[in-house]
């Protein structure tokens, strides 16, 4: 329609959505940076920190973590991000066999599901949720305490802005 008005919203504006944006945007559209020049895209008090570890070492190493941070934090709200649905599906059933208190969320669950658990985790405190992408983007939970990416999201050896999405 000749009178529409269309606004795309982004925490990151990588190259692709601007190119997205030409497509989908009027030509006069105004860009509006919210992010001052030389401000990091994260957080400063959120604190971060990698570890690399060969595959056979990632479930005793995540359940070594977990172990220590619920151990050390009564009210512990952990994500844990998955690069995959069946990987997700993995890392809840491992960690609820050793009898952490998990949900679950991933693409392959129905949208109630999905909604359920997330509403679920929202309100919760002392819970783990082993998650894919699904809720790594525009999905704000309050009083996280510790998030943990399984696998890897390095693309050529550096990090890629949908890190920021889910810090």
């Amino acid at each position: 329609p000749k009178d529409r008005q269309t606004l795309l919203f982004s925490a990151t504006v990588p190259e692709e959505v601007r190119q997205i944006s030409h497509v989908a945007m009027r030509k006069d559209y105004r860009f509006i940076n919210t992010v001052k020049e030389g401000d990091e895209e994260t957080h400063s008090q959120v604190s971060q920190m990698y570890m690399i570890a060969p595959l056979d070492l990632h479930f005793s190493i995540l359940y070594d973590v977990l172990k220590k941070h619920v151990a050390d934090d009564a009210d512990y709200k952990v994500i844990i991000f998955c690069t995959t649905a069946m990987v997700t599906k993995l890392v809840a059933e491992v960690l609820s066999q050793l009898k952490l208190n998990i949900r679950e969320i991933h693409s392959r669950k129905s949208q109630s599901a999905r909604t359920k658990v997330s509403d679920e985790f929202r309100r919760s405190k002392g819970v783990i949720l082993v998650s894919s992408d699904v809720s790594a983007r525009g999905v704000d939970y309050p009083d996280v305490t510790l998030v943990i990416q399984v696998g890897s999201v390095f693309t050529d050896l550096i990090l890629p802005k949908s890190h920021v999405h889910s810090s």
